[in-house]
């Protein structure tokens, strides 16, 4: 791989070609230069020899789990943002991919804008992964028990909730559409749009104690707003 060292260099792990172009359009414009592995194999390879700002990594390719890679690059490079691509998008897969080390998780079919979005919160932000527990902007987000913990309030939370939460906590202007809150339920079990109001109201009375509110954007969908 020829390198450009003014720019910023992304793994795009990925067996499937018209995916692959489309990830790496989308980073092309944001500035990144990109390598591509289409096994685990390959990405071991590229691994070894090269260092890399992010990994966009699928789960199903030809000769195993990309998840099995997250302790290689953890081991060789704690530093580089993870955003696992992948079709198996289930709660338990999600949860699954947090909790063994990447740091966003986005099901497939995509949105670019929406790649290109969650990418730059993942280079913007600053969050640990530590005994199962995501500390970003200020919140503890216990991936195993559905803990919330903000300063010295604490809430549990169901899995939609919890998921709803992180959702609105890794988007750096803390703001989902409607679309994006309805991708937390299965592709075969589409909420309508009552259960997504349902949702949110929910979500809101578990954070009561905690400062922040939820705050309907009319015709964009949700805000969360921390500190008020």
């Amino acid at each position: 791989m020829s390198k450009d060292k003014s720019k910023r260099e992304a793994l795009i792990v990925e067996d499937e070609p018209e995916v692959v172009f489309m990830v790496r359009s989308c980073l092309k414009k944001l500035d990144f230069q990109t390598a591509h592995a289409s096994s685990v194999t390959s990405a071991e390879h590229k691994l070894a020899s090269f260092h890399f700002d992010l990994i966009v990594l699928d789960r199903v390719l030809p000769d195993g789990d990309g998840i099995e890679l997250l302790p290689i690059i953890h081991d060789t490079a704690r530093e580089t943002q993870i955003l696992m691509l992948t079709q198996k998008n289930e709660v338990e897969a999600r949860v699954s991919g947090l909790t063994r080390g990447a740091d966003d998780y986005m099901g497939k079919p995509f949105n670019s804008r929406e790649l290109a979005a969650r990418v730059q919160a993942l280079l913007r932000r600053s969050h640990i992964v530590s005994n199962n527990v995501v500390k970003i902007n200020g919140f503890s987000l216990d991936v195993l028990t559905n803990k919330a913990q903000y300063n010295e309030h604490t809430a549990l939370l169901t899995e939609l909730e919890f998921e709803l939460l992180y959702l609105f906590l890794r988007n750096s202007s803390h703001r989902c559409s409607r679309k994006m809150i309805e991708r937390l339920w299965s592709i075969d079990n589409i909420p309508t749009p009552s259960g997504i109001n349902v949702l949110v109201k929910r979500l809101r009375k578990r954070l009561l104690q905690f400062p922040i509110q939820i705050v309907t954007r009319y015709g964009a969908g949700y805000e969360l707003i921390i500190g008020s």
